[in-house]
């Protein structure tokens, strides 16, 4: 269960679809607690929230991971006292490989470093994933930042097609074109699967992953609407129309119903 614990966060990343979600009162997230099976504290960023630690620990026994930036990470003390509460597992943001890159679409100055270093300390203590927004600023470097996020000792990597909300309306050429991702993603995927690490595709249709559908997420982005994914008319000749989620209403809103169904000769 995904848990929001507000949008504060001392990231302002120009895509941030967290911006129009309103935290909840602090018994209701007690109670959210009480009913879930697995947790998942996210927000904004979850690690400013004070009561984070008695969070966690309220979950007892209930596996517990984190979606985070990764910065409050970057100090010991923080670090010792979020795992010692019973943190199990963190999901780590990382959108490039080097600080110029980072840090111009988190819009703050050090957070690459504090990212880098916050991911490092994590992973000594539980595993870690790192989630990779794709954008029209960071994709044609996404094999780089995979095989930086292979190399800090990742578990897993995911990469995340946009959604519109939050700042990201103010930068609606963010959304690339899933034909312009299509060979760097698919590149990425293989660094991954080279270096015996899982990668996952999310908000991204199976018919621009090549021979890595099996790498299409199933779900959607938290907190985001049955709704707001449609099928297109050429979905419904693919194989995958009942697995696969479709595409963002926005994404055709933007570019148009451009699929290529996957058919059972081929494409």
């Amino acid at each position: 269960m995904e848990i929001f614990l507000g949008s504060e966060c001392n990231n302002n990343c120009r895509f941030c679809c967290a911006k129009d979600f309103i935290s909840e009162p602090f018994n209701r997230i007690l109670e959210k607690i009480k009913k879930a099976g697995k947790i998942n504290f996210t927000g904004g960023e979850p690690t400013l929230k004070k009561r984070l630690p008695e969070l966690i620990e309220y979950a007892g026994e209930k596996e517990v991971e984190i979606t985070t930036n990764g910065r409050m990470f970057s100090y010991d003390k923080f670090t010792k006292k979020i795992v010692e509460s019973g943190l199990d597992r963190a999901i780590v943001s990382v959108h490039g490989h080097k600080s110029s890159l980072h840090d111009y679409l988190t819009r703050s100055e050090g957070s690459f470093e504090q990212t880098k270093k916050g991911l490092k300390k994590l992973k000594e203590f539980v595993p870690v994933q790192a989630n990779v927004l794709v954008n029209t600023v960071n994709y044609r470097s996404l094999p780089k930042i995979t095989e930086m996020v292979v190399g800090e000792g990742v578990e897993s990597v995911c990469f995340i097609y946009p959604v519109l909300g939050g700042n990201i309306f103010n930068y609606l050429w963010f959304f690339p074109d899933f034909g312009d991702i299509e060979n760097v993603l698919n590149d990425s995927i293989k660094v991954a699967k080279r270096n015996g690490v899982r990668a996952e595709v999310l908000n991204v249709p199976r018919c621009f992953l090549d021979d890595n559908e099996i790498n299409a997420a199933e779900k959607k982005y938290p907190m985001i609407e049955e709704k707001k994914f449609v099928k297109t008319n050429g979905c419904r000749r693919c194989i995958y129309f009942e697995r696969c989620p479709g595409v963002s209403q926005v994404y055709v809103n933007l570019k148009g119903e451009k699929v290529r169904p996957v058919e059972k000769n081929g494409m």
